[in-house]
């Protein structure tokens, strides 16, 4: 469940154990005096819904027994019968037995001994704040108004409610049905959230297992990021499959978003949707890839990733600020990088030394001293206006694919 769906339950929680607590009593007095409030309020809702909404650790286990303990000893001495010292006994297990499991695991819980794997798991069962609570929640309420009262009707059917809301299947039901939107076509455009990002330019996004749209390499999307509200155009790097779920990997650049002219309507905050490739655009036949790690001043890295054949000997740029950067494709080599498991991914890395920022005054490369950030992307140069040639100097030729000169040489008198 999200967090505004864990948000919104414990303020309701809170509202409603309050609203209850209040006709039972006709004072607020049992906010401070009986056992019942602090375990179902303070304990049951503030535990299982903020600090351990999925799951409790050996760490939390620990925590809650502490929790629990301190929570008794709100019951009078005239209290204390032998359910009481039950509930001690089984507090005082946990607290032990979760500090000797933090003390003596060193490993992942599936590599460590059988007994400690069983131990764990049964802790983690019997120690969440749901089991350990709702058992004092209706302990207190019996013991302080009997089983067969109203005022203990009241509590039981608010700890019945709270429960069922609180079950994750029917949770994301419930927010299914109040997340749904108008319109139909943006959500069926919708195929995965944000999950990371790289380099400030480059998305990680889950796919989501319920997407009516299929999605591949050079697919472009659009999304709303959360972080600074901006909504960003983006191309489809790659497809994968990492722990039993498919991601992408997402650029985006403020080249790409100028190739749209509009923007979605309606969609949600880190939620990314497809959009219909732009007309009349020649941006993949121009996108070569994007830089990698361990690239130089003098020599750059890049992941091939497109549509465009390259070779040997061409020439593609990269800009770093308004500054325009060319380099020479001097080698390409094919790698394959271990995912998860059995799974792998292939690509290729290609190396290209700087040719330098051409000069129109000078008529030839000036070499850059620095080196582009990780993820800039790199297109097929572009090209220059025809050079201009003196009387006494004539081009031997040009660079493969450009029409930058080679070298301009005198002629002989």
């Amino acid at each position: 469940m999200s967090k505004k769906y864990r948000l919104t339950l414990m303020i309701l929680s809170i509202v409603t154990l309050l609203t209850v607590g209040w006709f039972i009593n006709r004072d607020f007095s049992f906010a401070i005096n009986d056992f019942w409030f602090t375990a179902g309020l303070l304990l049951l809702v503030m535990l299982s819904l903020i600090d351990q909404p999925h799951f409790s650790k050996d760490s939390n286990i620990f925590v809650n027994g502490i929790t629990a303990a301190l929570s008794l000893l709100l019951v009078p001495k005239d209290g204390r019968d032998y359910i009481f010292w039950i509930f001690l006994s089984f507090v005082f297990y946990l607290v032990v037995s979760s500090y000797i499991l933090m003390w003596i695991r060193k490993d992942k819980l599936k590599e460590e001994h059988k007994v400690v794997q069983f131990v764990s798991r049964l802790n983690r069962e019997i120690g969440k704040p749901e089991v350990i609570f709702s058992a004092f929640f209706l302990w207190g309420g019996i013991r302080q108004y009997t089983m067969s009262s109203s005022e203990f009707n009241a509590l039981l059917w608010f700890w019945i409610i709270f429960m069922i809301l609180n079950i994750p299947s029917l949770a994301a039901t419930i927010e299914e049905l109040f997340n749904r939107k108008k319109n139909n076509k943006v959500n069926e455009n919708a195929i995965g959230t944000i999950f990371g990002v790289q380099s400030n330019n480059t998305f990680l996004v889950k796919l989501g297992e319920d997407r009516k749209t299929p999605t591949s390499v050079f697919d472009f999307v659009e999304f709303e990021y959360s972080i600074d509200k901006g909504k960003r155009k983006g191309l489809v790097l790659d497809v994968y499959l990492l722990n039993q779920e498919q991601w992408i990997k997402v650029l985006c650049t403020q080249e790409i978003n100028s190739l749209f002219t509009s923007d979605l309507e309606k969609c949600d905050a880190d939620v990314v949707y497809k959009i219909t490739p732009p007309q009349d655009s020649d941006y993949l036949k121009r996108f070569i890839g994007i830089v990698s790690e361990n690239s130089l001043i003098e020599k750059i890295k890049f992941i091939y990733n497109s549509k465009v054949e390259i070779s040997e000997g061409q020439l593609i740029e990269l800009s770093i600020g308004k500054h325009k950067i060319l380099y020479q494709i001097v080698q390409g080599i094919a790698k394959v990088e271990q995912l998860e498991k059995k799974n792998e991914s292939s690509f290729i890395v290609g190396e290209a030394i700087q040719l330098g920022e051409w000069s129109v005054e000078i008529g030839r490369f000036e070499q850059f001293g620095w080196v582009p950030s990780i993820n800039t992307p790199i297109y097929l140069a572009s090209s220059i206006s025809e050079p201009k040639v003196t009387d006494n100097e004539y081009n031997i030729g040009y660079i493969p694919g450009t029409n930058y000169p080679v070298s301009s040489i005198r002629k002989l008198l």
